[in-house]
């Protein structure tokens, strides 16, 4: 396998945060990746990239011991153009663990999620990369209409970011419409989803201090694959709620309005 499948914490500063990556010399780096479980990480990537996209899921799921349930999915019919919209308390593990139930009950998924996580290449068949941080790139915004026009389900997390402590409560940060605009696009009907769970108090720390000191760059992110390993041993549970029609959407008379009706819906189904 060769480095292009890596994930390197190194690029990652370069790239979003050029002034923190000066001050960090090599070492540091090595120690950060170490510390956030990024060599866990790429150590299965490299040993796995070669798995059909399910297999690869469900492995990687079966290698840091995250079992998940989910109810309520099988009562779509299959034949159905599915946009599901849910909340976002994991950063990653939720969208992998849905990706596994989705492909399992249609066979395929287009899962919309931050373009740092195209870098693990062996997904890159069912990633809708968007740029969180800045103007969208040609190629990602073509591929998403492409996936869009097409018959599989697309999961998507309209708030962008991992789930934050807000007054005491994990709770996604305000959702974008965008996804209510492109159910009615391109007729497909909204499946509230809701994934129960919580990440560790030094993530929320982190998410406030890094907030209070006013820097832009999204620090907690970077704990993300060792808040990953760190749920092992755990059952994620997932409900999946009824589907809101195409046709209801397009009555509607703002996005805002249905935005705020599918969340409603999704926290309704809180565990």
């Amino acid at each position: 396998m060769t480095q292009t499948l890596k994930i390197s914490i190194g690029d990652l500063l370069r790239r979003r945060a050029p002034r923190v990556a000066a001050m960090l010399p090599p070492i540091a780096v090595h120690a950060l990746e170490k510390r956030l479980c990024v060599d866990r990480l790429n150590d299965y990537i490299t040993h796995h990239a070669e798995l059909p996209t399910s297999e690869f899921l469900h492995r990687f799921l079966a290698t840091i011991r995250v079992d998940y349930s989910i109810e309520g999915l099988d009562r779509l019919p299959a034949d159905g153009r599915y946009i599901f919209a849910s909340n976002h308390p994991f950063g990653g593990l939720d969208g992998v663990v849905l990706a596994a139930a989705m492909i399992d009950r249609f066979g395929d998924v287009g899962v919309v999620v931050n373009d740092l996580l195209s870098e693990i290449r062996p997904l890159d068949a069912i990633w809708l990369p968007v740029n969180l941080h800045g103007r969208q790139r040609g190629d990602y915004a073509l591929r998403y209409e492409e996936a869009l026009r097409g018959d599989k389900p697309i999961v998507t997390f309209p708030a962008g970011l991992c789930s934050r402590r807000i007054d005491g409560r994990v709770r996604d940060t305000e959702w974008h419409t965008s996804f209510v605009r492109r159910a009615m696009l391109h007729d497909r009907d909204i499946v509230p989803v809701y994934v129960a769970g919580q990440l560790s108090d030094a993530f929320y720390r982190l998410a406030d201090i890094r907030r209070r000191l006013g820097i832009g760059f999204n620090l907690e992110m970077m704990r993300l694959p060792s808040e990953m390993f760190a749920q092992s041993g755990q059952t994620i549970r997932v409900r999946v709620g009824e589907a809101m029609p195409s046709e209801q959407i397009r009555r509607s008379e703002s996005l805002s309005e249905v935005c705020g009706e599918i969340r409603r819906r999704v926290y309704q189904m809180a565990m």
